[in-house]
């Protein structure tokens, strides 16, 4: 499947999820659908490594393709992760255009409300939609749903809030994803710049977010990875929380 925007794939570990419904279930529970406006998802199984093989000879690839920011996102959210269930991490990610070459089903699309979009309604879809807290907005009903089964449809056309998961995620005081503590970030702010590294911020405890992804890093994350200057995501201008910049 050839992706004509930018895209990444996620790859789900089969001997552990088992099915690709697990797969993308585990997908939908942890990916905020508000930070995948007009995003379309693929899926499908991809070769395992024949030296890697244990039970299954398949993994399970879940695809996304749209805005730089939402590519992003994902990348970050899924390729340091210990979610159970995910490939290894030399394995996890794939990138185009390798992504472009697998043989992959489009599976729908996330309007601007944060809504899982798909031509018809499909029971399998709604009720992924409710149980990971998505939004579910198919174009047609083409069968006589249950009183019980409308109501949920109608309340799950509802536009999607932004997740807190992460906001609430950034004021704890150790990096969720380097370990580093407030107090090491707050050291490392405070000392001299290494070598050929301009330092991102001043001394305050604040993670940084960039004000055109919204995505967050903190201080100690940001001089390891030897940036220069703004996100290292979409290269943008940064901005603490308070919203000053940097």
């Amino acid at each position: 499947m050839r992706f004509p925007f930018p895209a990444v794939g996620i790859v789900f570990d089969l001997d552990i999820v088992d099915q690709g419904y697990n797969a993308m279930a585990l997908f939908m529970e942890h990916a905020d659908p508000t930070r995948l406006a007009f995003c379309t998802i693929a899926s499908g199984d991809v070769l395992r490594p024949k030296s890697e093989v244990v039970n299954s000879y398949y993994d399970y690839c879940v695809a996304v393709c749209g805005q730089k920011a939402s590519i992003a996102y994902i990348r970050q959210l899924f390729s340091g992760s210990n979610i159970a269930g995910l490939a290894p991490e030399h394995r996890r990610i794939i990138e185009q255009p390798m992504l472009d070459c697998l043989v992959l089903s489009e599976d729908g699309q996330i309007d601007a409300h944060g809504r899982f979009i798909t031509d018809e309604w499909y029971r399998i879809e709604h009720d992924r939609c409710k149980k990971s807290g998505w939004g579910y907005a198919p174009r047609a009903v083409n069968y006589e749903l249950s009183p019980q089964l409308r109501a949920e449809l109608e309340e799950l056309r509802h536009p999607r809030q932004p997740s807190t998961k992460e906001s609430t995620k950034g004021q704890q005081d150790v990096c969720g994803k380097c370990g580093i503590t407030l107090e090491e970030r707050l050291r490392l702010w405070n000392a001299p710049a290494p070598p050929g590294v301009v330092k991102i911020g001043s001394g305050r405890g604040a993670f940084l977010f960039c004000n055109h992804c919204q995505m967050g890093m903190c201080g100690g994350c940001s001089i390891d990875l030897g940036m220069s200057a703004g996100c290292p995501f979409c290269e943008n201008e940064l901005v603490y929380m308070d919203g000053t910049s940097q």
